[in-house]
């Protein structure tokens, strides 16, 4: 597996500038690399593993919340286009969503930070 720090870390701050689909598959492969990590688990012991492990779950589940948010949203706008009847109530919703939206954005850089300065288990 290879390290994520240097021009890995780089390009998670840009994040800020992907689309809803590209932090999407960045979840994605967050999820990857948790899972591959949980199959080779049993050969290593020690609370390494367990930090590294809780920072690539902290990440995922930020990016799940983010993906969510911005699923919600592009189901709701649907549905206003077509039950104009729903617009009010509708965004309501839209506005938690994207307010939710924002709110993630502003954590993620902290949060891929903390992820990036915990070198891989795997490297020591």
């Amino acid at each position: 597996m290879e390290s994520h720090t240097g021009p890995h870390n780089q390009r998670v701050f840009r994040t800020l500038h992907l689309s809803d689909r590209q932090l999407h598959d960045v979840r994605k492969s967050l999820k990857g690399l948790r899972y591959s990590i949980e199959s080779i688990l049993p050969l290593y012991k020690g609370s390494r593993v367990e930090t590294y492990m809780g920072h690539c779950k902290d990440l995922q589940d930020l990016f799940g919340r983010f993906n969510d948010a911005a699923t919600a949203e592009a189901l709701v706008r649907q549905a206003i286009k077509e039950r104009p009847d729903l617009t009010e109530a509708g965004d309501a919703i839209v506005h938690m969503a994207h307010r939710e939206r924002k709110k993630i954005l502003k954590k993620l850089p902290k949060r891929w930070k903390t992820f990036s300065k915990d070198v891989p288990f795997w490297c020591q």
